[in-house]
C-alpha cells in the first residue's frame, strides 16, 4: 500500500533546503512526489523547539498524500516526558521508535505504533542478535518503574533548566552572543558556536573542547542529562564556563584561537543538526 519510488533525487530530500519546521518547504516536496512516499522519518525535536502545531501539521500533510509519520524518539523518549515528546507536543505519530533510555544501557529498542499497522508485524518474520535475550527487558522494567516512581522526566528538566538560565545569563553578562548561544530541551541541550569576523566556528569550537577537556569536563557540543546529574554537577560546569567563555569569546573577535591551540582545528565529517 505504502511504497517508496527508489527514483527519487534523493539528494534534493536531504539537503539544507528541507529545514525543520518548514511546512511549506515538505508540503512543495511531497506534492511533487504525491503517493510516493512510504513515511516521513523525525526527531520529534532536535536543538529548537517545533512551533505550536507543528507535528501535528506535519502528521496531517503527510497523511493526505498517503504517507506515514515516524517519530525518532530515540533521544528524545523518557528525557522529555514520560510519553516521550509526542505527549508533550500532543502529536501521536503512526510509528515511533525508542531506545538508549529504555535500558539505562542494555542493548534494547522499540518500534511501537497504533494496532492496525503493528498487526502487520504478524505477517512478516522480525528477529535480531538479541531477539531472545531477556536480561535487557529486566532491566527496562526497572528503569521505567524508577522513570515513573522518581518523576526523573521533571527532574532532568529541573537540573537542564538551572544549566540553561545561568549559561544564558553568563553569555549576556559578557555580551558574548556573537560567538556563543544556547538551545534546546532543558534535559537535552545544545550550547551553539558562531564563526566571527576573523575566526571559523569550528576553530573556536576546538578551542572550547581543548580547555574543557583539559578542566576535567567531558564535552562535545551538547548537554545530556541524566538522572545522575546533580545541582553541584551543574555548578561545576557552570563555574568552568564561567573562565572559559569569555577568554575563548575575545580570542574568537580578535582572530586569535589559532595562537592557544595544542592541536588542528576540528574538521567536519558531517553535519547532522
Amino acid at each position: 500500500k505504502h511504497s517508496l519510488n527508489l527514483k527519487l533525487d534523493l539528494p534534493h530530500l536531504f539537503d539544507d533546503g528541507q529545514p525543520y519546521k518548514d511546512l511549506p518547504a515538505l508540503q512543495e516536496l511531497l506534492e511533487s512526489h504525491d503517493h510516493e512516499f512510504a513515511a516521513v522519518i523525525m526527531e520529534p525535536m532536535s536543538a529548537f523547539f517545533p512551533d505550536d502545531g507543528y507535528l501535528a501539521e506535519v502528521k496531517k500533510l503527510v497523511h493526505a498524500h498517503g504517507a506515514l509519520l515516524i517519530l525518532d524518539e530515540t533521544i528524545t523518549g523518557f528525557r522529555f516526558h514520560l510519553g516521550g515528546a509526542q505527549t508533550l507536543f500532543d502529536v501521536t505519530p503512526d510509528l515511533a521508535t525508542f531506545g538508549k533510555g529504555m535500558g539505562n544501557g542494555h542493548p534494547i529498542s522499540a518500534v511501537v505504533g497504533g494496532s492496525e499497522i503493528m498487526q502487520l508485524m504478524e505477517e512478516i518474520f522480525f528477529s535480531g542478535t538479541f531477539g531472545g535475550e531477556t536480561l535487557s527487558l529486566a532491566a527496562t522494567n526497572s528503569v521505567l518503574v524508577k522513570l515513573e516512581r522518581d518523576n526523573v522526566p521533571d527532574a532532568l528538566a529541573q537540573t537542564g533548566t538551572q544549566l540553561q538560565d545561568n549559561l544564558a545569563r553568563l553569555i549576556q553578562e559578557h555580551n558574548l552572543e556573537d560567538v556563543f548561544s544556547v538551545s534546546g530541551h532543558p534535559s537535552w541541550s545544545f550550547l551553539h558556536v558562531s564563526p566571527t569576523e576573523k575566526t571559523p566556528s569550528d576553530e573556536t569550537r576546538t578551542l572550547l573542547l581543548q580547555e574543557l577537556f583539559a578542566s576535567g569536563i567531558l564535552f562535545l557540543g551538547t548537554h545530556n542529562l541524566s538522572a545522575a546529574h546533580s545541582g553541584s554537577d551543574i555548578e561545576r560546569l557552570l563555574s568552568v564556563y564561567e573562565e572559559l567563555l569569555p577568554r575563548i569569546g575575545e580570542q574568537a573577535i580578535a582572530g586569535s584561537v589559532r595562537d592557544h591551540l595544542r592541536t588542528e582545528p576540528l574538521v567536519p565529517l558531517f553535519k547532522v543538526r
